[in-house]
């Protein structure tokens, strides 16, 4: 996050694009939330709302919803929820 937070003080506002030019994704989104403090919350929340506006993208994968606190939902805009599944390879006929 710390990241996030010196590219917000880098980076020139250019507006709510329609494809943002910087994408981050933070996969295994439960870690970052799991036994967050109220203001690293509330730091995450202020950053993902205030740097869309400097043309960076954020997303945060996991393997459901609930790993995302409701305080940080509202301020994700774009939620995909999708579901794969993998199979174990079919063993070779002998």
């Amino acid at each position: 996050m710390w990241l996030l937070a010196d590219l917000f003080n880098d980076l020139a506002e250019v507006g709510d694009l329609d494809k943002p030019n910087l994408v981050f994704f933070f996969d295994e989104a439960h870690l970052v939330f799991t036994d967050a403090s109220k203001d690293f919350l509330a730091s995450i929340i202020q950053t993902v709302r205030l740097i869309r506006s400097k043309g960076v993208g954020i997303f945060f994968v996991t393997q459901t919803p609930k790993d995302v606190p409701g305080c940080v939902h509202p301020r994700v805009p774009w939620r995909r929820p999708c579901r794969s599944r993998s199979t174990p390879p079919s063993p070779p006929d002998r």
